[in-house]
């Protein structure tokens, strides 16, 4: 005889290995309640899911935004997932003409945009008759959202979210897709951006660390209080909010835009500059593939930004490409923000 397990909203059910990205890799413990309630949100996103639809997971199944949403979700519904026993950048494009929908990242959008020409007519048809791209895992910018969407003829909706929160906390709903934000929180959630030295919410537009109330928070990192209390933090109101480490604004319709990470905060003589605000403007300039932003030690000011960079043309002129961005920086950023 089969014993039923009684439900127990504080018993461990599930682990997930994060790949310490923001630290050391730790043990996410997770509760069925996070679990079940996780994918009961999700059904309220206008997401075309259900019966006779195929989604394609093209994420590895031990991350929660692959596990949760594309793989305990879909099946919750009625859809169909297809899993790949691979996930280099090709197998979207492997699997056209398969799908209704996809759960991916970018790179694999971008790497279907960078072949385009290579697509028979018929995988191009295909495309194009998919219902919903949903990309996540890593930013993806308005106008690159737009262009996609252009090409493929197909909708590309942006989320976001953390292993801590169960996957995703936010996603773009498909009838109003707002590009270069990270769309809205799940069902019955709330998202502030948050000022952690006067412990208050910022008001709409205006930059904090981006907090969640919900249900499918996760109970602590394993054998970790220290960096669990981190995360999980009691506000004014009396309940524990999840605190992402990210920073970001809300806007008056309630649509979460990010504007990176708390750690990659860079102090330069009292003032705090944000890495990606420096690498958005430099990665504007027309030489630039890609741009990351440091800190790195000074003598004089103790600590300054300096900027890596990956040219478009890697025969163009060292000296000539350094020179005009240097000076577009200073043209457009704060005098404390030029690298």
């Amino acid at each position: 005889q089969i014993e039923i397990a009684k439900f127990d909203p504080a018993r461990t059910s599930i682990m997930i290995q994060s790949s310490g990205t923001t630290g050391v890799p730790k043990i996410i413990s997770h509760s069925d309640r996070s679990a079940v309630s996780c994918v009961k949100k999700v059904v309220y996103y206008d997401l075309p899911m259900g019966r006779g639809k195929q989604l394609l997971n093209a994420l590895p199944p031990c991350i929660a935004y692959a596990l949760g949403q594309a793989i305990l979700y879909p099946l919750a519904v009625g859809t169909k997932v297809i899993l790949s026993p691979t996930f280099e950048a090709d197998v979207v494009r492997k699997n056209i003409g398969k799908f209704t929908i996809a759960f991916s990242a970018p790179f694999h959008y971008r790497y279907i945009r960078d072949n385009w020409d290579q697509l028979t007519d018929k995988e191009k048809d295909s495309m194009a008759k998919v219902e919903c791209l949903v990309s996540g895992g890593d930013k993806i910018s308005a106008e690159e959202n737009e262009q996609l969407e252009k090409l493929f003829e197909t909708v590309i909706v942006n989320g976001y979210g953390n292993n801590e929160g169960w996957g995703a906390l936010t996603v773009n709903p498909v009838l109003h897709n707002k590009y270069g934000t990270v769309g809205i929180p799940k069902y019955e959630d709330t998202i502030i951006a948050y000022d952690n030295d006067k412990e208050e919410e910022m008001p709409y537009g205006e930059i904090g660390e981006i907090c969640v109330l919900t249900d499918t928070i996760f109970l602590g990192y394993e054998g970790d209080e220290a960096s669990t209390s981190n995360m999980k933090k009691m506000h004014a109101d009396g309940k524990v909010w999840l605190h992402t480490g990210d920073l970001g604004f809300v806007d008056e319709e309630g649509f979460v835009t990010l504007k990176g990470r708390i750690r990659r905060v860079i102090i330069r003589q009292g003032f705090k500059i944000s890495a990606y605000t420096i690498e958005t403007k430099v990665t504007e300039h027309a030489d630039v593939k890609e741009c990351v932003a440091v800190q790195v030690a000074d003598d004089v000011e103790e600590h300054v930004p300096m900027i890596y960079v990956v040219l478009n043309q890697p025969n163009k002129d060292i000296e000539e490409a350094e020179k005009s961005i240097l000076q577009k920086c200073r043209d457009e950023l704060k005098e404390y923000e030029v690298p």
